[in-house]
């Protein structure tokens, strides 16, 4: 049977919790890539690597994303610094963009994940 002192305690050991993990939260994570799509941009990119740039249709078919969508968080990412564009004339003088990820996105990334691993683990998940 459960009584209120322990109750009491489980219930400020889990507000404790929920401070740190806030604490964690808002001086850790990137509020730039901390957004689902910009992170999925920014894990395809990790995975390809520097050397390996990605054209904008296959990174906008892998993330399902129009191209609206995905050019304005690409435009967010770019601004950060996180990501190169090269654009280039092509087949007919149709555009196209290949996308990479900079050393400081790299360095951003590896931050970012870092953290979110350290508020999974602290839940013990």
């Amino acid at each position: 049977m459960l009584n209120m002192d322990t109750f009491v305690d489980s219930q400020a050991s889990l507000l404790r919790e929920n401070l740190i993990i806030t604490e964690i939260g808002k001086s850790q994570l990137n509020s730039v890539i901390h957004s689902p799509i910009r992170l999925r941009i920014m894990s395809v990119l990790m995975v390809a690597g520097k050397s390996t740039p990605i054209e904008f249709p296959v990174l906008r078919e892998l993330l399902e994303a129009t191209d609206g969508n995905l050019g304005a968080h690409l435009t967010r990412l770019e601004k950060a610094h996180y990501i190169e564009t090269n654009r280039t004339s092509v087949f007919r003088g149709r555009p196209l963009t290949y996308i990479s990820i900079t050393e400081i996105g790299r360095q951003a990334y590896k931050k970012h994940a870092a953290t979110l691993m350290k508020i999974l683990n602290f839940h013990e998940i």
